[in-house]
């Protein structure tokens, strides 16, 4: 649930080479893939502000390599102290897009809904909530609408759906 890798056949797994938030600059876009959990207090602290592996952050300030950093989740602005931000690890993430300019195969994760009422709704039951990583797996012959893999169900959208569903592209590895 921390983001650790999980060892395959006889003990062994593959690092991804994660950077720790604390290179970060203000105006970085930052998607979490690791958080340590040698701490349980940190660790809970956390888990309040709703960091987690999949959610992407944007750094807003620091004041100093050792200082507190604020980062803005959503619509939310928080403060980290320095020893939250040494337990967060991740990278930097790809171009940020709405899902329907997603290409072919191409992999994102949702950072919001741009939908109110009933429509916001609906793309959450489908599992469209921030953190949850989306891939577009075909389009219909007319090219409307789009069938995108999300939490391991194949959902289908319209353009018109899914320009409302704001994303960060990921790196390619």
């Amino acid at each position: 649930p921390h983001g650790d890798p999980i060892p395959r056949e006889f003990f062994s797994h593959q690092e991804h080479g994660e950077a720790p938030l604390a290179r970060s600059r203000p105006g970085d876009l930052f998607l979490v893939q690791r958080v340590y959990d040698s701490d349980s207090g940190a660790l809970r602290d956390l888990a309040e502000f709703g960091i987690r592996p999949g959610v992407v952050l944007q750094v807003e300030r620091r004041t100093s390599e050792v200082g507190p950093m604020w980062v803005r989740i959503g619509d939310q602005k928080v403060r980290l102290s320095s020893a939250l931000v040494n337990l967060i690890q991740g990278e930097r993430p790809g171009d940020v897009m709405t899902l329907d300019e997603l290409p072919h195969a191409g992999r994102g994760v949702v950072t919001s809904i741009d939908a109110q009422g009933p429509e916001r709704r609906r793309l959450m039951d489908l599992g469209l909530l921030p953190g949850v990583e989306v891939v577009a797996e075909g389009t219909s012959p007319l090219g409307d609408p789009t069938a995108y893999l999300v939490c391991g169900s194949v959902i289908a959208l319209r353009r018109a759906q899914a320009r409302g569903v704001h994303i960060v592209q990921r790196a390619e590895r």
